[in-house]
């Protein structure tokens, strides 16, 4: 994948959270690597780390990437700390915040159409996603009217998170609920969603690439979903759409870690491929 170290637009307010732990400075360093061209065209990556770090990643440092080092408990509340760094900065509303992990890709392309949509009020700027597992990718394509967005008291994570642009003028008063293991991103998007008349754009493109190994595809995943998504429902009063004939089915699979993982890596080789395009 070819990426041009300068772009035709400003990435002036596009930022980028990533939250990681004190062990993983060298797949900080990675990321900010795979980066640079978001870097030279302006935009910012704020680097929240729990503990104290040192090495190649302070070589990265510079008024576009930002360190923050100091505890937090979960991805949650590192979020909730970097958005808090962002507020204090006050950071103008038409710019949009991107949350990230460390095995994820954010694409240019996509940057480059959130930059010239970025002045028309637009909650949500989002695409689809490259799903990645070992060197086989796998397309997943994100809702053009996503339920998620449409006030209606039955909703369902029909986009994609990783890489999504979230506007602040929205997102700057809320905080993602610590009391969530997986799924307060969620519950975060509902709560925006019942309060607002939300505004989004679907980009026909790739917004980013996304790790498959991560915690929310854990063999544990599916039974932790399950009971926090009934505590968003009991706590918001509203009905999440669980897909439950897959989700049962996963639910039993994954009982069986060893018969989960061979059917998940078939399933792969038969459906992704090894060549995509950003």
């Amino acid at each position: 994948m070819v990426r041009s170290i300068f772009s035709s637009v400003s990435f002036e307010k596009l930022y980028i959270i990533l939250p990681f732990l004190e062990c993983e400075s060298s797949l900080a360093v990675n990321f900010l690597d795979k980066h640079k061209w978001f870097i030279n065209n302006g935009g910012f990556i704020v680097l929240k780390c729990g503990g104290k770090v040192n090495g190649a990643i302070l070589n990265f440092l510079n008024t576009n990437t930002i360190l923050l080092e100091y505890a937090d408990i979960s991805l949650y509340s590192a979020w909730n700390q970097s958005l808090d760094y962002l507020k204090e900065l006050n950071i103008d509303n038409n710019s949009y915040i991107s949350f990230l992990g460390l095995d994820d890709i954010l694409c240019q392309n996509f940057c480059e159409s959130v930059a010239k949509n970025m002045d028309k009020n637009i909650d949500f700027i989002y695409g689809d996603i490259y799903s990645r597992l070992g060197n086989r990718y796998r397309r997943r394509y994100a809702e053009r009217t996503p339920l998620l967005f449409q006030k209606k008291s039955k909703y369902v994570f029909d986009i994609f998170h990783p890489g999504m642009m979230n506007r602040w003028g929205l997102i700057s008063s809320f905080k993602f609920d610590q009391r969530y293991y997986l799924a307060a991103d969620l519950d975060f998007y509902i709560r925006l969603s019942e309060s607002h008349n939300i505004t989004y754009l679907y980009i026909d493109g790739i917004q980013s690439i996304v790790g498959a190994d991560g915690i929310s595809n854990d063999v544990n995943a599916k039974e932790v979903y399950k009971k926090e998504w009934e505590m968003i429902e009991d706590k918001l009063s509203v009905e999440i759409v669980k897909k439950s004939n897959r989700m049962t089915i996963l639910s039993v699979i994954s009982k069986n870690k060893t018969l989960y993982k061979l059917i998940r890596d078939l399933y792969w080789k038969v459906v992704a491929k090894r060549k995509f395009k950003c």
